[in-house]
């Protein structure tokens, strides 16, 4: 299966369920055959040949007791299986919706190149090298509107394909929204590599107080109307869902916040 239908699902996954160890629980318990042996390191490959997902063993492990906790696997003498809960969970990994969107997009990409006087033959692979060489500066793009792709191994379908990219922000939400999950699917499944650090984190911290400052209580509130607006609802989220911590504001802060 190929990235960008696997980036896209990470992302849809991610906004169904809000967490980022959650939102992989369907990729590992797709790979659990009852059938066959399935120790943690026979479920690794079988993610990154099935997803071209690469899942480090300590974040894998992660997402495993994420699993057991919740009742979607067993596990005897470091054999994971399948409960009916998590077969049934099982059923969240096929998203038809998903590869139509996909397809749809490169379609329309391949048409507008095509238009340039380019014929690719391997659409795909061109457009998921854009994605992968240029990451950082697409998200900006995604926060703050300006896209600058610096790639020093540029395509000479670079240009192109940027260009297409600033034409369906404008014309055509869905495509964009198609690429805004991509994105976004790459980023968070670079972060897999840090899930056990993340809940570590969580563990290790007592009951904490955060006092936001003005612009995070704007983002908050949605009166930023910029991409930071989305990272920072995700973050509170996150916060909130670790019972760690409580939020609070200073009097100067709400004095601020009336002023504006």
């Amino acid at each position: 299966m190929d990235g960008l239908y696997t980036y896209t699902l990470v992302s849809t996954l991610y906004d169904e369920s809000g967490d980022y160890i959650d939102c992989f629980l369907p990729f590992v318990i797709s790979v659990i055959d009852n059938k066959v042996s399935n120790a943690s390191g026979e479920l690794q490959g079988r993610i990154k040949e099935r997803y071209s997902l690469e899942i480090p063993e300590h974040s894998l492990k992660t997402i495993l007791t994420r699993g057991k906790r919740s009742g979607y696997t067993s596990v005897d003498h470091k054999q994971y299986s399948l409960t009916d809960k998590g077969k049934e969970l099982n059923k969240r990994i096929e998203h038809k919706e998903t590869r139509r969107e996909i397809n749809g997009f490169l379609d329309e990409l391949k048409k507008h190149l095509t238009r340039a006087g380019f014929k690719s033959q391997q659409i795909e692979k061109v457009f998921q090298q854009y994605v992968f060489s240029n990451l950082r500066s697409l998200f900006c793009f995604l926060d703050s509107e300006i896209l600058n792709v610096q790639d020093e191994h540029e395509s000479k379908l670079n240009p192109y394909i940027t260009e297409f990219i600033i034409s369906i922000e404008k014309t055509n939400p869905s495509l964009f929204r198609v690429f805004q999950n991509i994105v976004f699917g790459k980023i968070i499944s670079l972060a897999i590599s840090g899930l056990q650090e993340i809940e570590e984190l969580q563990q290790n911290f007592s009951k904490t107080t955060l006092f936001l400052d003005t612009n995070v209580v704007f983002d908050i509130l949605g009166l930023q109307g910029n991409e930071a607006q989305k990272v920072t609802a995700e973050f509170v989220k996150l916060a909130q869902n670790s019972k760690k911590f409580s939020f609070k504001v200073f009097d100067f802060t709400v004095d601020e916040i009336i002023r504006v």
